[in-house]
C-alpha cells in the first residue's frame, strides 16, 4: 500500500541532515526531495547530502533540483549552466 507521503516531494531547510531532519524523513518516507539554493554550498557538500539522502530514502525516491536555467540556477559552475527555458520554448 502506498502512503500519501510517498507521492509527495519535499524540501529540507539546510545543506546537511540534522538528527531531526533525518528522523522526519525516515518517518515520512517522501517520494522525493527538491534541493534549493539553501541546500547547495559546495560541490563536496552537495555530493555528501545527496549520498546521505539516497541512503536514507527509498531507492525509488527522486532527488531533484529547482534548476530552471537563467536567473533560476541553483547549480552554477562546475555544473552545466542552462540558459532560460524560454530560449528553448
Amino acid at each position: 500500500m502506498t502512503k500519501v507521503s510517498q507521492l509527495t516531494l519535499t524540501g529540507i531547510a539546510l545543506p546537511h541532515l540534522t538528527t531531526a531532519i533525518r528522523s522526519s524523513l525516515q518517518r515520512l518516507q517522501p517520494g522525493g526531495i527538491v534541493l534549493f539554493l539553501r541546500n547547495v554550498v559546495t560541490t563536496t557538500e552537495l555530493v555528501r547530502l545527496t549520498r546521505e539522502l539516497r541512503n536514507l530514502l527509498s531507492p525509488h525516491a527522486l532527488i531533484a533540483v529547482d534548476q530552471e536555467g537563467g536567473r533560476v540556477a541553483r547549480l552554477r559552475s562546475p555544473f552545466t549552466e542552462w540558459p532560460p527555458m524560454r530560449t528553448f520554448g
